[in-house]
């Protein structure tokens, strides 16, 4: 992103408005500011930034309110919204997705976080290939990939993971697991990942790692996804450590965790 990306923050505390404000200026974002909901909605329509930072829990109206007129508003409608929130249930993350929120976060938060939500809402309202999330590899490229380390004899595991129990559009939901996915490896620097899935399986990815703490790393990325989905979907992960003991080659792997 660069300060040409217009970005309204709408917040009633004081400290938590202007800790954003003074992050997103520092990193060259035009930034406008409002404690008041009312307030924000004139500014949203008058100065149509890029993306709005909408708290949930304000006097006057609540975020859900704001989001509701701000969609209702020819003017306003395609401005990504992002929730900011201490509220974690999932029946209010569906109510705000309802409302007409593009994404929700839940405070307290990370700012690299945010910049990855912020940068992928707004290429995705200018079309823009989105380049801030770990998108799975080909089958092609990732077999490619998983023979240098076969080759070279790193040990690393397989991870096959599976969204279960999805009660709306798959698509937003599986766009949450790569975000959770980002998450995580970018948590997990001293690890190495090769991510790829199946054009005919759509709700099955396969993620090969080189970090040693399995469990600690599975449990990270599934409460990562229960944060941020859209839905009631779960994840469901099955670990098959040291695959590089196993004498296969590395297509053998991914079409046997694939199919």
């Amino acid at each position: 992103m660069n300060n040409s990306t217009r970005i309204l923050i709408v917040d009633d505390e004081p400290d938590i408005l202007s800790l954003l404000a003074l992050h997103l200026k520092l990193k060259q974002y035009e930034v406008f500011k409002s404690s008041s909901p009312i307030k924000g909605i004139e500014i949203a329509i008058k100065e149509k930034p890029d993306l709005i930072l909408l708290d949930v829990m304000m006097p006057e109206m609540d975020g859900f309110q704001v989001a509701t007129k701000l969609k209702e508003n020819e003017d306003t409608r395609n401005i990504p919204i992002i929730f900011l929130t201490a509220r974690t249930q999932t029946e209010d993350k569906i109510k705000g997705f309802k409302a007409g929120a593009d994404d929700y976060l839940v405070k307290p938060f990370d700012f690299e976080e945010l910049e990855i939500r912020i940068n992928r809402l707004v290429r995705k309202k200018e079309d823009i290939p989105i380049s801030t999330l770990v998108l799975p590899y080909p089958v092609q490229a990732a077999s490619h990939k998983l023979t240098k380390w076969i080759q070279s004899g790193v040990e690393f595991h397989a991870l096959k993971i599976q969204i279960t129990n999805v009660e709306t559009d798959l698509q937003p939901i599986k766009e949450d697991l790569l975000l959770a996915v980002t998450l995580s490896v970018r948590e997990k620097e001293a690890g190495q990942f090769i991510f790829t899935s199946s054009d005919n399986i759509k709700d099955q990815l396969l993620l090969f790692t080189t970090y040693s703490d399995l469990e600690k790393y599975c449990k990270n990325l599934i409460q990562l996804f229960k944060q941020n989905n859209r839905g009631k979907a779960d994840l469901k992960i099955l670990v098959y450590p040291r695959q590089n003991k196993k004498n296969r080659t590395a297509q053998e792997l991914i079409q046997k965790y694939l199919s």
